[in-house]
C-alpha cells in the first residue's frame, strides 16, 4: 500500500533533482488530563494524548523538526503544535523546504485524525520567536534564519493557510492588538481569518468561565496564567473577556514581546473518510522520551555537528526501535514534485501586493484598469509663461529681461537717489526723513524765523549818518 505521509509530503515539497529523508516517530494514545477544567459538579471529559515528531534531512543534515500532541476526545480532536525548529541547514540551488515540509505534514495529521464524518479537529498553537527549540546551538550557525515576533506569526498564517486549505474557521489573538492592527498578519491570505478563539460562547464571552473552556497544554502561558488565578481563588469568577483583557499585561506577553495564539478549527467533509492508519515508528513513552533526548541533547551550531549530530539521533532511534545494524537507515524517501516557481511568479503578478520596478510607458499613458500613481513626466518650457506641467510643481524663477522699474511692486525702503537740486525739495512717495540741504544766503540779512539771540550791531553816529553804499 502506497504511504499517505510520502505522497503528502512530495505535493507539498519544491520539486528538486534530489530527495530528502523523511523520520516519523510517534506514541499510541493514553490517557490523559482533560484539556480544561469541568464545570463545578461534572466529570473532566475523557482524554487521551500521542506525541508525533517528524524531521526531514538532506544528505545527512537534518533541516527541521516539528513536535504535535495530538489530544482526542469524543467529538473533537485538538493538535497542540509544542515546537518546531530549522537547524540552519539549507539545501544548495532550491527553494527552502521548511514551509512546505511542515505544512505537509500537519495536512498528513489532519487527515488521520479527521477519519470520521462530523468530526471535529482543532489546530492550536503559541508563536513566539525563540533563537532554539529543537536543536541545541543550533542559533550559533550563521546559516540559520531567526525571525521576529512579528514575522513568526505572519509566517505561521501561511503555513496554516497551505496546510488546511478547505473550509475552517481561523483564529488569531494577540495581546495587546486591536482588530485593525491585527488584520496585518493575514493582510495577504484568502482564506477569512477572525480576532477571536474558538471555545466558550463567542457572542457573549462574559458568560463563560475560562478555566472552564480554556485548553491548557503543557509550557503554555494560558496554563500558567490559570494555574495562578486557581491559586489565589479568582479563577472560579474570571470570564474569558476578563482573562483576555488582563492576558495582555502578562510578562510573557508583554515586556517589548508580541506573541501570538492561533487556532483553525475544521470538520471533515461528507465522503472524506478514508483508511488512514497510522504511518511511522511507533515506540512507547519511555523510548520517545530517550529518542527525543537525543535529539535535544546534541550539537547543531555548525554544519559539521549538525550532519554528526543527525547521524548520532537516527542510528540511536534505530537501536531503540530495534532494528538491526545494518538496518538503522530507517527514513523515507521523499522527492518534491510542488513547482513553487511558476506558481510564484504567477502570484506576484496578480494578486500579491509586491512592490517592483516601474517601467517607462510610451505616452500616451495607457489605463490597464488599475489606480496607479505615475511620477510627474518632466515637460519643456518653451517660455517664461508656459510652466503648466499638468501637476503642481514648483519650478525656480527664471529671470527675464525686463527694464528697470523705478517704483518697486511691493513697499520695500529704497536707498534715496541723488537728484539734481531744484528749486524746492522733491516729494517722495513714500515717507523718508531726508536731510536737511543748505540754502544760499539771501543778499539781506532777513530774521531768523526762530527766536535766537543776536549780538548787537554797532550803530553810527549820527554825525555820520551817510551810509556808504
Amino acid at each position: 500500500m502506497a504511504s499517505i505521509l510520502k505522497q503528502y509530503l512530495e505535493r507539498y515539497i519544491p520539486a528538486t533533482d534530489f530527495h530528502y529523508d523523511a523520520y516519523y516517530l510517534h506514541t499510541p494514545p493514553k490517557k490523559e488530563k482533560a484539556l480544561a477544567c469541568p464545570p463545578k459538579g461534572t466529570r473532566p471529559i475523557p482524554t487521551t494524548v500521542a506525541h508525533h515528531i517528524f524531521a526531514l534531512a538532506h544528505n545527512g543534515h537534518l533541516v527541521c523538526a516539528i513536535e504535535v500532541l495530538a489530544y482526542t476526545t469524543k467529538d473533537l480532536t485538538t493538535l497542540y503544535v509544542s515546537k518546531v525548529d530549522t537547524t540552519g541547514y539549507k539545501p544548495p540551488k532550491t527553494p527552502s523546504p521548511v514551509r512546505r515540509a511542515i505544512a505537509g505534514f500537519v495536512a498528513y495529521l489532519s487527515l488521520v485524525y479527521r477519519n470520521k464524518e462530523g468530526s471535529r479537529l482543532r489546530l492550536s498553537l503559541f508563536a513566539k520567536s525563540q533563537p532554539q527549540y529543537l536543536f541545541p546551538d543550533s542559533a550559533k550557525n550563521q546559516s540559520k534564519h531567526i525571525v521576529d515576533d512579528g514575522g513568526l506569526i505572519k509566517w505561521w498564517v501561511k503555513t496554516l493557510d497551505l496546510a488546511i486549505p478547505e473550509s475552517s474557521k481561523r483564529y488569531l489573538i494577540v495581546p495587546g492588538m486591536d482588530k485593525y492592527d491585527t488584520r496585518k498578519f493575514w493582510a495577504e491570505s484568502k482564506l477569512d481569518w477572525v480576532m477571536g478563539y474558538p471555545y466558550g460562547d463567542p457572542n457573549d464571552p462574559n458568560s463563560s468561565i475560562a478555566r472552564e473552556c480554556i485548553p491548557c497544554f503543557p509550557d503554555d502561558p494560558k496554563a500558567r496564567y490559570v494555574a495562578e488565578l486557581d491559586d489565589n481563588g479568582s479563577g472560579a469568577t474570571m470570564t474569558l473577556s476578563q482573562f483576555w483583557t488582563t492576558m495582555e499585561f502578562r510578562q510573557e506577553c508583554s515586556a517589548g514581546r508580541m506573541v501570538g495564539f492561533i487556532s483553525v478549527e475544521a470538520v471533515a467533509k461528507e465522503g472524506s473518510s478514508v483508511d488512514t492508519n497510522m504511518e511511522g515508528k511507533t515506540l512507547d513513552d519511555k523510548q520517545y522520551k530517550r529518542a527525543f533526548d537525543v535529539l535535544i541533547k546534541n550539537d547543531f551550531s555548525t554544519d559539521e555537528f549538525c550532519k554528526k549530530s543527525t547521524e548520532t539521533f537516527i542510528r540511536s532511534a534505530g537501536k531503540i526501535l530495534g532494528l538491526p545494524e545494518e538496518d538503522r537507515e530507517w527514513g523515507l524517501i521523499v522527492i518534491g514534485t510542488k513547482d513553487v516557481t511558476s506558481g510564484s511568479t504567477t502570484a506576484s503578478a496578480g494578486t500579491a501586493n509586491i512592490l517592483s520596478v516601474r517601467r517607462k510607458a510610451p505616452e500616451p499613458a495607457v489605463c490597464d484598469g488599475v489606480n496607479r500613481l505615475q511620477p510627474p513626466k518632466r515637460v519643456k518650457v518653451e517660455s517664461a509663461t508656459s510652466t503648466d506641467v499638468g501637476v503642481n510643481v514648483l519650478q525656480p524663477r527664471k529671470k527675464e529681461d525686463t527694464p528697470k522699474v523705478e517704483a518697486p511692486a511691493v513697499n520695500v525702503l529704497q536707498p534715496r537717489r541723488k537728484a539734481e537740486a531744484q528749486d524746492g525739495p522733491r516729494q517722495e512717495s513714500v515717507n523718508v526723513l531726508q536731510p536737511r540741504r543748505k540754502e544760499k544766503a539771501s543778499v539781506e540779512d532777513t530774521e531768523p524765523k526762530v527766536n535766537v539771540l543776536q549780538p548787537r550791531r554797532k550803530e553810527v553816529k549820527k554825525a555820520n549818518s551817510v551810509e556808504k553804499i
